[in-house]
């Protein structure tokens, strides 16, 4: 990832890698990218309603 952006494409490796394997992404063992709203919500549900299970 860190290629990527050193070269100012990491946007565009991002999308893509977004296109292959779905709406979530791990880029790094730190650092997953999301482009589901409602996965996001889930993610960062404050209420705490939903279980987390791992």
């Amino acid at each position: 990832m860190k290629y990527h952006w050193l070269k100012g494409n990491r946007a565009r490796y991002q999308h893509a890698l977004h296109l292959t394997y779905g709406p979530l992404v791990r880029l790094t063992p730190n650092e997953v990218s999301v482009t589901n709203i409602e996965a996001i919500k889930k993610i960062y549900n404050a209420r705490g309603t939903d279980r987390k299970t791992s």
